[in-house]
């Protein structure tokens, strides 16, 4: 049997029958990757902000720990916090940490504060940038921000900082999150405590000698204490009463006193610390009987000093100068 060819119009319809079979169509020679869709910003956040306690009336260095973080590839333009009125705010740092490496046009970050004591780190330009200061990846990418701030008392404490992370004009809406962190506490901050031994010093000896005995400061507090020493001769503090109709008022007079000194006259302590200072008696030309003074201790301890009535703690101090024929049991 002889084998003829199709007509061409049969083979043709074969053909587009065969195609018509499902499974039966070639694939086609390429095909365009999915593109990715341009993502939201709303998994960044406010993760951490320390210190959590602030100590009132003195400078913090209020640090932010940012997540940055999208399901793809975006950029945040910027990150601000709104914190309470009352508080000064100081020096802004510039540059986080580790220091943004979004793209260079928005580079370096600008840094204020605006009305309603909101600070705010963002990128360089006029905001929405097309693309920002930091990267925010799908695992998330933190950066810590810092900044001075003073607290000047605890008002309104514990507090919550509103805060808000806006991304450039990659993300699709909404490309603005926001937050609030919980919570900023508030902590007066310590106070030193001066303790003074002994109370009291008293020395005797023979003219034209020198001794020296310790006063020891002792700082039970938590907080650094500073001190100073000063010296009074009683009988000038006599003397001011006596014109005033009045008792003397301890340290109300210093001035100094030939025959007492001391190698340091302030200083500072830290918290559960002591220094001891050491004093001296010198008897020289110095007539024999019983001399009296005052070693004044002024510091920054809050309380007044032990039972004297003055923010001082007054340390009585005697020097008992022995004739000579006292002192060696033979006239010279």
């Amino acid at each position: 049997m002889n084998h003829q060819h199709l007509p061409a119009t049969l083979a043709a319809s074969i053909a587009l029958a065969w195609m018509a079979i499902p499974g039966m169509a070639r694939a086609a020679s390429s095909v365009d990757p999915p593109q990715p869709t341009p993502s939201e910003v709303s998994l960044s956040m406010v993760t951490w902000i320390e210190p959590s306690t602030l100590a009132p009336g003195q400078a913090n260095t209020l640090c932010i720990t940012a997540n940055f973080r999208s399901a793809d590839a975006e950029y945040i333009d910027r990150i601000d916090i709104d914190l309470p009125d009352a508080w000064v705010i100081g020096t802004l740092d510039p540059d986080s940490d580790p220091p943004a490496g979004g793209c260079s046009d928005a580079r370096p970050i600008v840094v204020g504060v605006e009305p309603g004591n909101v600070l705010y780190w963002q990128s360089r330009g006029t905001l929405p940038t097309q693309c920002g200061a930091w990267f925010a990846g799908p695992g998330g990418d933190e950066y810590v921000l810092c900044a001075q701030v003073t607290v000047p008392d605890c008002s309104g404490a514990p507090w919550q900082p509103q805060w808000t992370i806006r991304g450039d004009t990659f993300g699709a809406p909404p490309n603005t999150v926001t937050g609030s962190y919980e919570s900023l506490s508030c902590s007066a901050p310590g106070a030193p405590n001066i303790e003074v031994d002994p109370v009291s010093l008293a020395a005797t000896q023979a003219q034209g000698t020198i001794t020296n005995q310790t006063l020891t400061l002792t700082n039970t507090g938590s907080a650094d204490l500073n001190w100073s020493i000063s010296e009074e001769p009683t009988a000038l503090a006599d003397l001011g009463a006596a014109w005033l109709g009045g008792n003397p008022t301890p340290c109300s007079a210093p001035a100094d006193v030939p025959w007492l000194s001391v190698d340091a006259s302030s200083g500072l302590i830290g918290p559960m610390q002591y220094t001891p200072v050491v004093v001296g008696f010198d008897s020289s030309g110095v007539a024999p009987g019983t001399h009296h003074a005052n070693l004044c201790v002024g510091s920054n301890d809050p309380d007044a000093g032990p039972g004297n009535g003055t923010s001082l703690v007054v340390v009585p101090v005697s020097l008992t100068v022995l004739d000579r024929i006292f002192a060696d049991g033979f006239d010279d």
